[in-house]
């Protein structure tokens, strides 16, 4: 009878902890089947052993598709063959590449699209058995946007370096940041040099030119745009003028796009000289002309005089 009543409470004590691994099992089994990343196991020779929904949605397999083969057909070429041989320097020396080491590689989806993947391979044992599980994480479309910005910035840094204006870019304080190659032969200054400069440094020295300077970098300080005129003092010492456009980038930095108008302003001061030359020659002329006129006029009011003092005689 104790024989008896002690396999029943065996058998009761096997039940619950049978009941309690099917309940532990099923909860697993849940969250591997709504994980948003796929989740493979493998065996020690990299047959596939489980997987997930979140796997078929990636590679476009069915579970019964995939599971019995090698993982390696899921993997681009390239990094199949690197795969199988982590694992097997792994399984042969402990040295680990893949295992434990999260890692970008390249797989194959069912209709042979190639896609980006975050790989994350962790070692367990399971009844005595060694077993591999992949935690893989889809990256395409990171990649995609990351090569979008990628491509976008190079055509940005193309314009930026072929652009005939200079280009410069400061801080808070109006320490240069960037400069493009436009900005660096206007100034006389290797890029270099004038990443060591700010902008007090390369206004003209004199007091009303270093005012207009502050004034404008205030104003784009102040309301996050601004333009106009500055005269800058290039390293050689010669004066140039330059028109700007500035405006606030963020995160404390401020962009400047300048054109040297030096040649138009000689020009448009030279023009304005002669204009003022040519005026004051039309002056001079009119009043020749006023005179002369005046002159003309009185001739020919004396030589009326005569002739009705003529007529009279």
């Amino acid at each position: 009878a104790r024989a008896l009543a002690l396999a029943r409470e065996r058998t009761v004590a096997l039940e619950g902890a049978l009941r309690a691994a099917e309940a532990s099992e099923a909860r697993m089994r849940a969250v591997v089947d709504n994980a948003a990343e796929a989740i493979i196991t493998i065996d020690r020779s990299g047959t596939i052993r489980s997987f997930n929904p979140a796997s078929e949605r990636i590679f476009g397999y069915a579970a019964g598709e995939a599971i019995g083969r090698n993982v390696a057909f899921l993997m681009w070429p390239q990094d199949a063959e690197r795969h199988d041989g982590h694992l097997a320097r792994y399984l042969a020396s402990g040295e680990a590449r893949i295992i434990g080491i999260g890692r970008e590689v390249e797989g194959r989806r069912k209709d042979g699209t190639r896609i980006a993947l975050q790989l994350a391979v962790t070692e367990m044992v399971v009844a005595g058995e060694r077993m591999f599980c992949g935690i893989i994480h889809d990256i395409t479309s990171r990649k995609r946007a990351e090569e979008a910005i990628r491509h976008s910035e190079q055509k940005l840094r193309s314009y930026v370096e072929q652009s005939l204006d200079g280009l410069l870019v400061v801080d808070g304080a109006g320490r240069y940041l960037e400069a493009n190659p436009a900005a660096c032969a206007m100034l006389g200054y290797t890029e270099a040099e004038i990443l060591a400069l700010s902008i007090g440094q390369t206004l003209d020295a004199d007091e009303s030119m270093q005012r207009d300077g502050a004034a404008h970098f205030e104003r784009v300080v102040r309301e996050g745009r601004s333009t106009g005129e500055v005269v800058l003092r290039r390293k050689d010492g010669a004066r140039i003028v330059a028109d700007i456009h500035a405006a606030a980038l963020g995160n404390d930095r401020y962009l400047g796009l300048l054109r040297d108008v030096t040649t138009r302003r000689m020009a448009e001061q030279a023009l304005e000289r002669e204009r003022a030359t040519l005026e004051t020659r039309v002056e001079e002329r009119t009043e020749v002309l006023t005179r002369t006129n005046v002159a003309l006029q009185q001739e020919i009011n004396e030589r009326r005089r005569v002739e009705s003092e003529l007529v009279r005689a």
